[in-house]
């Protein structure tokens, strides 16, 4: 499935930046755009709800499986190597440092708007850089800082 495949399925759909969108999540009552949608160079497709929905509740919404969500049709053909254990689990790393990343950006794009963030945003964004900041020295090899 391509981007513009599944943001045609989508409400209020807005460009946020390069490949990163924000809607409405079709899991729950969503009048207020919640659903943060992503295309990632290799050709996957990260969605996060900012209300709580898990993606296989976005993705079931839409009658679609998260398989969908990938170029190849296939989580486990995506992943190269390893049990299926761990594909998962770096399945899980990915989506969760790019979500992190997102929050960044979101809560960038509030501030440039100026928009106040609730103790809950702003907690979340604390532990989103955090996680970001991290998942950085990690790659680099230096260590790694916890607050």
């Amino acid at each position: 499935m391509t981007i513009d495949t599944l943001l045609s399925l989508l409400e209020k759909v807005r460009r946020t930046g390069d490949g990163k969108y924000i809607a409405c999540c079709p899991a729950h009552d969503d009048s207020d755009p919640s659903l943060a949608v992503t295309d990632l160079p290799d050709g996957r497709i990260l969605i996060y709800c900012f209300a709580g929905c898990s993606p296989g509740a976005v993705v079931e919404s839409l009658g679609l499986s998260l398989n969908d969500l990938f170029p190849d049709g296939g989580i486990a053909q995506h992943m190269h190597g390893g049990t299926p254990g761990y594909r998962k689990q770096q399945i899980q790393k990915a989506n969760d440092i790019e979500t992190d990343r997102l929050i960044l950006r979101m809560a960038e794009e509030s501030r440039k708007k100026r928009e106040t963030l609730s103790r809950d945003d702003l907690e979340l964004e604390k532990q989103a850089f955090l996680n970001v900041r991290n998942h950085e020295r990690k790659r680099n090899g230096e260590t790694q800082w916890q607050e």
